[in-house]
Order: C-alpha cells, then structure tokens, then sequence
C-alpha cells in the first residue's frame, strides 16, 4: 500500500500546476490523509509553518504540513545565491532579493540574530544608509501582518532610495554572509569550505565559483541538514499512520534520495521527477 511510503517529488519553481499540486496535498493533510515536508520552510519553526500554511492555503489545520529546512543553512546559502544575483545584475532577480531580506529579518531567527551584530560593525556610508531605513521600515511597520509588510515594502518602497542601492546591498550581504560564518563557522562546517566561498565573494561571476556555491553549499552541504529533517518528519508519518511527501526543487532529487534510505522502518522511498508522472492511485483523495 502506497501509505507505508515517502515520496520524492520534484517541484518546479514559478510552475503553476505543480503550485496546485502542492495546493492538493496540503489540503489532504489538513483532512489528515497524509504528511507534507515543504522546502523553503524551516523545521521546527511550527508558528511560523502553520500561519503560512493557512494563510496560502486556506487551510484550518495545518498540524501535518512541516518544513524541512535547517533555518542557519538555508539562509546562509541564500544569502550567497542572492549575492551573486545582485552582483551579476541579475534584473528579475535583484527585487526578490531584497523583499526575501525584509521577510528574513522579520521573520527568521537566524537573520534576526545575525542583524543584530550588522549595525555595530564599521560600514560604509552607504551601507549605513540602508541598515538604517531598513531598521526604520521594520520599526514602522512592526504591528502589521507579515503580508501586508512585504506587500507594502515590495510595491512602494524598492523605489525609493536607498533601497534603490544595488552596490549597497551587495556590501550589505557580504558583510551577513561573513557575519554567519564568525557564529556558525565552526557548529555548521562552513570553515571547511571557506576557502572557495572567498573566492566567489571576489569574483561571484566566475563560472567555476557560481557552479561550487549551487553544487556544493545549496546542493550537497544544504542537502545533508535537509535529509536529517526529513528522517524526523518521516518519523511523525510512521506514528500517525500516513504517508509522507516531501515537494522539493527538482535540483535536489538526486542527492536526497540517495541520503535518505531506500527503506525506512518499513515505509518504502517512491521518487518522482515531477508530480505529473505519480499514478493517482498513489496520492490522496480529496
């Protein structure tokens, strides 16, 4: 039976059907048919899972839907991929980054630790600036929902100075990833691959150095923190008696499914490159 299984599925971003995919099974998880792992959300962060699960969703239970992301190593690799996209003038890119910045210091521990150290360390003019009506945006703002701060950052303020600054956000993101590295160099290994984080922070157009960051700190590092999470959340499907699927970027497939076990404490490992290839009769009714 499909319910002694977790599944794999590869997700593509920005992709509307696999949007609504993703739409039907956290559905069934609020019906309590099955067990949801949802990348880009972090793991044991469950106020913070369940206000957007229901707030995206429409959902009232939200109790069988869990991110698995470790919160230091998402945001370190994110923050450098999102130096990169500025840096390289990444365009469609550039306003996203700095929206998921005002959503991460709101938002996530890590970065809210992290932007605590920020304002004391010696800045440039510019990046002052910009620290500065950042802390402002938020202080302003710190009674309003979390939808309508990025809504309202998103549409009315990227146009205004400095938030218009792109080299002093890419300053700015320099000085958070070496900031995480000082906290969390030694806990989360990141020493051992400082030496060619460096050289993409010097030259973030090189082939070789963007080719590392996605393959060996967004890929492989990231991914290991990842699939620990997911034997946990695979954990709580075995108690309730459900199935567990995991929707992750499809870049991610391959190095998952093979850190994860081909068999788990009977529940048996089913992938899928993308969510159109499931046979129905493997998924939940809704």
């Amino acid at each position: 039976m499909f319910v002694s299984s977790f599944f794999l599925i590869g997700m593509g971003h920005k992709n509307k059907s696999d949007d609504e995919f993703q739409r039907r099974l956290v559905i069934a998880s609020s019906q309590q048919k099955c067990v949801v792992g949802l990348e880009g959300l972090t793991y044991g962060a469950r106020k913070n899972t369940r206000e957007f699960v229901i707030s995206a969703y429409g959902v009232e239970n939200a109790e069988s839907v869990f991110g698995i992301e470790d919160d230091f190593v998402n945001k370190f690799a994110g923050a450098l991929l999102h130096y990169g996209y500025l840096s390289t003038k990444m365009k469609n890119e550039i306003p996203v980054v700095k929206t998921q910045l005002i959503f991460d210091i709101f938002n996530s521990p890590t970065v809210k630790k992290i932007w605590s150290h920020i304002s004391s360390k010696p800045l440039s003019s510019e990046v002052t600036a910009l620290v500065s009506a950042i802390h402002q945006f938020i202080t302003n703002n710190s009674s309003s929902s979390l939808k309508h701060l990025i809504n309202e950052f998103y549409h009315h303020q990227l146009q205004q100075y400095p938030f218009t600054d792109d080299n002093a956000y890419i300053e700015l993101l320099k000085e958070i990833i070496i900031t995480m590295k000082t906290i969390g160099g030694s806990e989360y290994q990141i020493t051992s691959y400082w030496v060619d984080i460096e050289k993409y922070i010097q030259d973030p157009g090189n082939h070789t150095y963007q080719a590392f960051v996605v393959d060996q700190i967004n890929g492989e590092w990231r991914d290991r923190f990842i699939a620990k999470n997911m034997r946990e959340i695979i954990d709580k499907g075995i108690q309730l008696g459900l199935p567990v699927y995991f929707l992750i970027g499809k870049g991610h497939i391959q190095s998952l499914s093979a850190k994860l076990p081909s068999n788990y404490e009977g529940y048996v490992q089913r992938v899928y490159a993308k969510p159109s290839i499931i046979p129905d009769e493997l998924l939940p009714k809704i």
